[in-house]
């Protein structure tokens, strides 16, 4: 703090790596009774991050105050490795065996961005916040799959999300 004037900030940055182990039974009832009993016990997931934020805060005098905040979330992965054994049923009657190796690569970016104020001005008391938020993520996702030991198949997904927000308050 210099004045009336204060400014923060921070920044961090990591390596995670993560696992999976579960297994999963799914149920589906249509017209005929479909259940999927699936190993996930192997999927690694290695990605590093970036955060960052800063923040400035103005004091006038005791009557008006201002101040902005900024931060930043930028995630970055570098692999992501599942593999899948999957027994599918028809009505408890043995319908298809697969076995999936996927690859996924979803970054992702955030900002977050505020300001305010607050004054007085005679009998008046102003208070203003307003708030923007936008972010983007890509996800690319790569499978092979084997099905019955003789069939393969190979999907690949692309999906692409942006968002944006904008909101003012003023009392």
């Amino acid at each position: 703090r210099k004045n009336k004037f204060d400014f923060s900030g921070m920044f961090y940055g990591g390596m995670f790596r993560s696992g999976n182990n579960q297994r999963i039974t799914m149920e589906t009832h249509l017209d005929k009774v479909w259940k999927q009993n699936i190993d996930a016990t192997y999927a690694k997931t290695k990605y590093k991050n970036l955060i960052t934020n800063f923040s400035m805060n103005f004091q006038f005098n005791d009557k008006h105050v201002m101040g902005a905040r900024h931060e930043y979330k930028r995630y970055i992965p570098q692999s992501d490795k599942w593999h899948y054994l999957t027994k599918v049923y028809c009505n408890e009657q043995f319908y298809e065996n697969s076995e999936s190796w996927m690859l996924l690569n979803n970054p992702s970016t955030q900002h977050d961005l505020s300001y305010y104020y607050c004054g007085i001005f005679d009998d008046w008391n102003i208070d203003f916040n307003t708030d923007v938020l936008w972010n983007q993520t890509e996800s690319k996702q790569q499978t092979n799959e084997l099905v019955n030991l003789s069939e393969e198949r190979q999907i690949n997904t692309l999906n692409k999300n942006k968002g944006k927000l904008y909101a003012t308050k003023l009392i």
